[in-house]
């Protein structure tokens, strides 16, 4: 109950002009208690509705490519060290806001991977990100008009093609090339969309083994995706043209929870 009212104070408090001296003997009067567990949860719940109210505005105010980069960047890094804000922002008045429009600071093509959410592993909250997903992060005309719609629509400043470690779709399509087996229409679809980047690779890497053939071949495919956004769509390539939007590819890597951003 009382960890109940202490959350409840926090968020209460965070509506008023007070500092953190002032809150701290706030608890004291209130609640009775010294416990510096109590304070210290106080403090981190005041700090996280302070954080989820400067995401609600920043999102509505970022409007350049290396802003949007750092943002995702930071989010990352707070995923990294279990200081999540998302659920502070998806509160009624949030929703209430978004019913009324949508204004997304960055686009993600990702993978449909279930372990790979984008919103959680950037901390982001509800409107925050405009997010495509596909096995494989492949950049086929389904995923660039998506794009296309969310750059003219909301502006965003910037798109991330997010791919991950130990990929499916990059081991099937391995697979494939090994031992083909029947497969269904729109699967192979798939792997015939991502099999030049696994044949360019085993062109000069033969020597290479499975799993580091399969790693390599990730990174590579987030790369082919950036470039087919930008050979087949004139709308994203003007934009970067003009330093409005950037495109950059990124890793997810499964086993640490990181995203590295491969950028040039």
């Amino acid at each position: 109950m009382q960890l109940f009212c202490l959350s409840l104070f926090s968020r209460l408090i965070y509506t008023l002009p007070c500092n953190t001296h002032q809150l701290v003997l706030g608890v004291h009067a209130i609640f009775g208690t010294h416990s510096t567990a109590d304070i210290h949860l106080v403090l981190d719940l005041f700090v996280c509705n302070q954080e989820a109210q400067s995401l609600s505005e920043g999102i509505k105010i970022m409007n350049n490519p290396a802003d949007a980069l750092s943002q995702l960047k930071d989010g990352n890094q707070r995923f990294l060290n279990a200081r999540g804000r998302i659920l502070n922002t998806s509160t009624p008045q949030v929703r209430q806001d978004l019913a009324d429009g949508q204004n997304p600071f960055a686009v993600i093509l990702g993978c449909s991977d279930s372990r790979v959410p984008p919103e959680i592993i950037f901390d982001q909250g509800l409107g925050a990100l405009f997010v495509v997903r596909v096995a494989g992060n492949l950049a086929d005309r389904t995923q660039i008009g998506s794009i296309e719609f969310a750059i003219q629509e909301f502006g965003c400043p910037l798109v991330v093609v997010l791919g991950h470690s130990k990929c499916g779709a990059i081991k099937v399509a391995f697979s494939q090339l090994k031992n083909p087996v029947d497969l269904s229409p729109s699967v192979s679809f798939i792997l015939e969309s991502i099999r030049p980047t696994v044949e360019k690779l085993q062109s000069f890497s033969s020597g290479i083994n499975a799993e580091g053939a399969i790693a390599d071949a990730v990174r590579y495919n987030i790369q082919f995706s950036v470039e087919q956004l930008l050979v087949n769509s004139s709308i994203l390539t003007a934009k970067c043209e003009t330093g409005e939007l950037k495109i950059v590819g990124a890793e997810y890597l499964l086993e640490s929870g990181a995203v590295q951003f491969i950028e040039d």
